[in-house]
């Protein structure tokens, strides 16, 4: 599987997660919002589907972000070992990394839905329930917010890395007489600068994920 054909895999996945709310919503469409004709019974029983999308959510925010990751492990690495890349997609070697990598993004976070699920579930963050959240605030925060944040650091370093590459493949004048000038392809570079404007809104928002606490 080639990059950026791994990208597509991804979002591909991604998109099927998010259409068990529309099951979900047919199937619980009786109680969708409320549990309870009473309000405070409703808050502390969460229905059907308020369970369900603070699962996906969980799993799902988890799930990007290693989509993320990954691809951005992918442009780093064919950036700053541009020789041994190369070697590795002449011998097939590639495929097997980014197999690995899709096995592991999407069982890796199967972990943060059931860790929140055993420190007491899912709870309404707002009434009516779009989306529901972990009740326990240190569930919330070691199995979602805290690997978030760290692989976020981790894959904006990178990006940063990437930048500082490019700029100088650019000034080099021998490199840019040379056959091999060219680091990125046109779908690879357009990908990184969409990665890069991600990167951004994303360390923005992440702090606010569970605004209620």
């Amino acid at each position: 599987m080639m990059f950026p054909t791994t990208l597509v895999f991804y979002m591909t996945i991604s998109l099927l997660i998010l259409e068990i709310f529309v099951l979900v919503s047919f199937l619980d469409r009786t109680a969708l919002f409320c549990g309870s004709p009473d309000l405070a019974e409703s808050l502390r029983t969460p229905t059907t589907f308020c369970t369900t999308s603070g699962i996906i959510e969980a799993y799902g925010i988890l799930n990007v972000t290693l989509w993320w990751i990954f691809n951005i492990c992918a442009i780093f690495w064919k950036v700053q070992f541009p020789f041994h890349a190369r070697y590795y997609d002449q011998t097939n070697r590639t495929k097997y990394v980014h197999i690995t990598c899709v096995v592991a993004a999407i069982i890796l976070p199967l972990y943060a839905p059931l860790a929140i699920a055993l420190k007491g579930g899912f709870i309404p963050s707002r009434f009516p329930p779009i989306i529901c959240l972990g009740r326990e605030v240190d569930a919330n925060f070691y199995a979602v917010l805290a690997p978030i944040t760290i692989l976020l650091g981790i894959g904006t370093t990178m990006l940063l890395l990437i930048l500082w590459r490019i700029r100088q493949h650019m000034s080099d004048q021998s490199f840019q007489r040379s056959r091999n000038t060219v680091l990125l392809s046109s779908a690879e570079s357009k990908i990184f600068c969409g990665f890069s404007v991600l990167s951004l809104y994303w360390s923005t928002s992440t702090l606010n994920v569970f605004p209620h606490h």
